[in-house]
């Protein structure tokens, strides 16, 4: 074979060509001129060391030869193209970034199921990770300006029915929360009743909207109205305020992880103020972020589901 080395431009020039029978018009739609066309098919011809076209003056026709090569080189520019896509998809994983963040404590009990299988996807992928650990209104907040891809949090905002992809993961439930030496610390349950008599510490209106208003209205629904001490911008505080006997209050269960040692948990006597555990995105964002992350974070939610349902079947046991 002679001729200039072989070049995937002149192959698609030749399968365009193969299919419209014609220089004058496949020139045109290529927007080259058909001597430079004429000149790339030739080079073609003598590199290959066969004629692959029988021309006259107005159309042309292949070869037997040429026919066979057509479908060859249909071949090799699909895998050419192909193996550009999937460069390009490469590249764009490189510079993809997934940004998950997750409410403080419920990061404690679901993260370590979720995180591994997360970073051995981006490390398969090649797609980079960003955790960080937010207060639930900061979190609703920068998933919805997509400031957060994904967001793991509770359902008390109603701003959560707003995104079109959501995983519950479980449940959780509030209870009272009140310091060690308080003379409740030792009952089994408590009422929110009991809990409306005593020094109680509010989520503040506007730093924690979404939480202030669900247990403003647990009271309400009752006719109860508990006496407000002081309020507070995130958990740590509270904790502090009610380990200093400040006060009393309500949070979730999954607190307990980290504070038990610090206040006391009490579950609620006569009514169970329960909210999802949920994992929400945008369908946007499976498009913006490329990668199999989505399919991850569904299988993982599937065996965290399984997981809790094992572990309250031993405990109901």
């Amino acid at each position: 074979m002679k001729g200039e080395p072989m070049q995937i431009g002149h192959l698609r020039e030749f399968l365009t060509l193969a299919a419209n029978a014609n220089f004058s018009a496949t020139a045109k739609e290529l927007y080259i001129t058909q001597s430079a066309l004429s000149r790339h098919i030739a080079s073609l011809e003598e590199e290959l060391g066969a004629k692959l076209l029988a021309r006259d003056s107005h159309q042309v026709s292949l070869t037997p030869i040429g026919r066979q090569f057509a479908a060859d080189a249909e071949g090799i520019v699909e895998s050419y193209e192909r193996a550009l896509g999937n460069i390009e998809i490469l590249r764009r994983r490189g510079e993809a970034t997934l940004k998950i963040g997750y409410l403080y404590d419920v990061g404690a009990i679901i993260m370590p199921l979720f995180r591994p299988a997360l970073s051995a996807m981006a490390e398969r992928e090649g797609i980079h990770l960003r955790f960080s650990a937010l207060e639930h209104g900061t979190l609703m907040t920068r998933l919805a300006r997509d400031v957060v891809d994904v967001a793991i949090t509770i359902d008390t905002d109603a701003r959560v029915r707003d995104f079109s992809e959501r995983l519950d993961l479980g449940e959780d439930c509030y209870c009272a929360v009140v310091p060690p030496s308080h003379r409740l610390a030792g009952r089994e349950t408590v009422s929110l009743a009991e809990l409306a008599e005593e020094d109680f510490i509010m989520p503040d209106p506007f730093a924690m909207a979404a939480t202030h208003d669900f247990i403003a209205a647990q009271f309400d629904h009752r006719g109860l109205a508990p006496s407000v001490v002081t309020f507070y911008e995130d958990i740590p505080t509270f904790m502090d305020e009610v380990s200093y006997g400040t006060g009393v209050g309500l949070a979730l269960d999954h607190h307990r992880n980290r504070y038990e040692r610090s206040v006391a948990f009490i579950p609620l006597e006569g009514c169970e103020l329960r909210c999802r555990i949920c994992c929400l995105w945008k369908s946007k964002t499976e498009r913006k972020v490329p990668g199999s992350w989505a399919a991850v974070l569904r299988e993982q939610a599937e065996r965290y589901r399984s997981l809790a349902a094992g572990q309250g079947a031993g405990r109901r046991a």
